[in-house]
């Protein structure tokens, strides 16, 4: 009878523990993982991130430009026979990896007389050049340009011929800054430039207006700088 009456009072607790561990107050219903009664389930922590950028740079791989602005040059034998252009370049330009660009570029104009009026010597140029881009993904980006090619100028009225034999190799360097929207871009770029010595003589009887640039021999080396602004699609 002893033995019967502790099993009896152990199986009692045994139940009296099983009542009270699934016993909820009135109002102190909640689920597993959300805390215990009584206290705010802690919410998890969201940050949220704003990106101003452009998604991929290689969506649009190739861009063309058009730029407009002004060319000074000046033979390096005599500095203060400058002269400025104004000049306008059309350029197509592929990105060969997200920083790397190559842009082939083609540019003229005619030599402005600073009084409202052009000369009568005109350039063209031509050019092959790399730029390594900075900033890619955001709006405002920036670069540093390098690039090689050639360049003539001389009087207008002068013949295919005559404008061939002035021909010089040109070297440039540059930096420039660009703010770009998905596939339009407004971009400003400074540049520094050297012309070598022409490869031939101009035999020519047409004399270039008096400080003009073409007025320089077939030994003269020419240096000076341009600035222009543009636009650009990129496609």
């Amino acid at each position: 009878m002893a033995a019967m009456g502790r099993t009896l009072l152990v199986a009692s607790l045994l139940v009296g523990s099983a009542s009270l561990a699934h016993a909820q107050a009135p109002g102190d219903d909640y689920q597993e993982g959300t805390g215990a009664p009584g206290m705010i389930a802690p919410q998890p922590i969201v940050v949220e991130t704003a990106c101003d950028c452009i998604a991929n740079v290689m969506d649009n791989r190739w861009a063309v430009g058009l730029s407009i602005g002004g060319t000074s040059l000046a033979p390096d034998s005599a500095p203060d026979a400058q002269a400025n252009f104004n000049v306008g370049e059309l350029a197509l330009r592929f990105r060969a990896t997200p920083h790397f660009e190559l842009e082939l570029a083609i540019g003229g104009g005619h030599q402005d007389l600073g009084d409202g009026t052009e000369g009568d010597t005109m350039i063209r140029t031509v050019a092959l050049s790399a730029r390594y881009r900075f900033m890619i993904h955001s709006h405002w980006n920036w670069w540093l340009m390098g690039g090689l090619g050639a360049a003539t100028f001389g009087p207008e009225q002068a013949s295919q011929g005559e404008l061939d034999a002035n021909q010089r190799p040109l070297f440039q360097l540059g930096v420039g800054l660009e703010h770009r929207w998905s596939q339009f871009a407004l971009q400003a770029e400074i540049k520094g430039i050297g012309l070598g010595e022409p490869k031939g003589i101009a035999s020519t009887d047409v004399k270039p207006a008096t400080g003009s640039i073409g007025r320089t021999g077939p030994g003269d080396t020419v240096s000076g700088g341009s600035f222009t602004l543009g636009v650009g699609y990129y496609f």
